[in-house]
C-alpha cells in the first residue's frame, strides 16, 4: 500500500493507492509535535508500505523528522506535492501555467507553477489568517475575490486548484465567477495528499525536473587563476540543496587585491548575477600576498551572506580576520 499525507496544523488529509486505484479519506485530527506525528504516521504504515508526507513548512527539522520516520517515508514540501500532482497529469496540464489556493483557518496561501525549459518551478506566498478576521460569508467572499485578483490579474494562469476546508461553494459568489473567467477550476481537499502519493507511484517519462524555493537554485563561485591558467571558475557552493543547508567556502591567494568578483548562475534559467566586493586593501597598510577565505551561506530563501576573512600568509604575516561581510537579496525562482 502507498500512502500520501497532507499535514495542516492539527488536520491531516490522507490518500492511498493499493495498486489499482487511489482512495481519498476524510480528514482526521492529527498532532503537531514532531514525535507525536512520527507515532501518528507509523500507526498507519505497515512494514511493506511506503508513504510520502507533505508538511506545512520546510526547515531544519525536516532532517530529524525524516530520520525518525525511517526509509519507508518520504518528507516533502507542499510546493513539491503540488508539482508532483501536476506531473502525474497528462501534458495538457503540465504544459500550461498552473496555480493553487489553499485556505485554512490558520493560513491562506497561493501556489504558482511555471515552466522554464525542462524545469517545473513552484513558489508560494502565505497570508497568516490569525491576523485577518472573517466572520461572515460575505467577508470571506470579498477576501478571496481580492486575493485571487491580486495574483491572477497579473499572471496567465490556465488551471486553478482550490484546496482546504475553508472553501465552501455557498459563500463563493463574486469570487467564483471571477475565478472561472477563462480558466479551468478544480476543487477538493486532497491536492497535496494525492500529489505526495504521486511522488511515490508516478513514472514521469517527460524528464521534467521539479524545483521549489526550498532549494537553492544558484551555483556560486569566483573567477581566478589556477596553475597558471587564466579565468578559471572556482565553485564555492552548488545548487540543488535545501537553502538552510547550503553553505561553502574557498581559499584563494591574492596580491594587493582591491576588489573580488563573485559570480552566480541560476540553474533554472541560466540567469547570471555578478557581485563586486570592494575590499580596499591598498588603504593604509597594503597586504600584498595573502590568503583569503571566501564563505557563502544561505540565510533565507532569497538571501545569501558573503563573508571574507584574511587568513594571513604563513609565518610572515598574521591574518587580520574578517574584513568583509554583507547580505544580498536574490530573485525568486519565478522571477517575481
Amino acid at each position: 500500500m502507498f500512502y500520501g499525507f497532507d499535514f495542516t496544523n492539527n488536520i491531516c488529509y490522507i490518500a492511498t493507492y493499493d495498486g489499482k486505484k487511489v482512495e481519498e479519506s476524510d480528514l482526521v485530527v492529527c498532532p503537531q509535535g514532531l514525535d507525536e506525528r512520527v507515532a501518528f504516521l507509523k500507526g498507519y504504515v505497515a512494514n511493506d508500505d511506503r508513504a510520502a508526507v507533505a508538511i506545512e513548512e520546510v526547515d531544519e527539522s525536516i532532517q530529524e523528522f525524516s530520520a525518525k520516520l525511517g526509509p519507508a517515508f518520504k518528507v516533502l514540501s507542499k510546493e513539491e506535492a503540488f508539482g508532483y500532482y501536476i506531473l502525474g497529469e497528462d501534458n495538457t496540464m503540465w504544459k500550461r501555467q498552473n496555480g493553487a489556493f489553499e485556505f485554512h483557518k490558520d493560513y491562506f496561501r497561493f501556489y504558482e507553477m511555471s515552466r522554464e525549459g525542462r524545469i517545473l518551478a513552484v513558489s508560494s506566498k502565505r497570508c497568516d489568517m490569525k491576523e485577518v478576521s472573517l466572520t461572515t460569508d460575505k467577508e470571506k467572499d470579498k477576501f478571496f475575490t481580492k486575493q485571487s485578483a491580486d495574483v491572477l490579474n497579473v499572471r496567465q494562469i490556465n488551471n486553478v486548484f482550490l484546496n482546504g476546508e475553508e472553501f465552501k461553494t455557498d459563500w463563493m459568489k463574486l469570487s467564483l465567477n471571477a475565478l472561472c473567467a477563462g480558466r479551468r477550476v478544480f476543487a477538493g481537499n486532497h491536492l497535496f495528499a494525492t500529489g505526495a502519493l504521486r511522488s511515490l507511484t508516478s513514472n514521469h517519462n517527460h524528464r521534467l525536473e521539479l524545483m521549489t524555493e526550498d532549494y537553492h537554485p544558484f551555483v556560486w563561485g569566483i573567477r581566478t587563476y589556477h596553475h597558471g591558467k587564466k579565468d578559471v571558475f572556482a565553485p564555492i557552493i552548488q545548487s540543488g540543496n535545501f537553502w538552510f543547508l547550503t553553505k561553502g567556502y574557498v581559499d584563494v591567494f591574492v596580491d594587493e587585491c582591491e576588489e573580488l568578483i563573485i559570480e552566480g548562475r541560476n540553474s533554472l534559467n541560466q540567469e547570471k548575477i555578478t557581485l563586486k566586493l570592494p575590499l580596499a586593501f591598498k588603504s593604509a597598510n597594503p597586504m600584498r600576498t595573502t590568503k583569503l577565505r571566501i564563505e557563502i551561506v544561505c540565510t533565507g530563501i532569497h538571501t545569501i551572506l558573503i563573508r571574507i576573512s584574511d587568513m594571513g600568509f604563513g609565518k610572515t604575516r598574521a591574518g587580520a580576520g574578517k574584513i568583509f561581510e554583507e547580505e544580498y537579496k536574490l530573485p525568486s525562482i519565478t522571477g517575481r
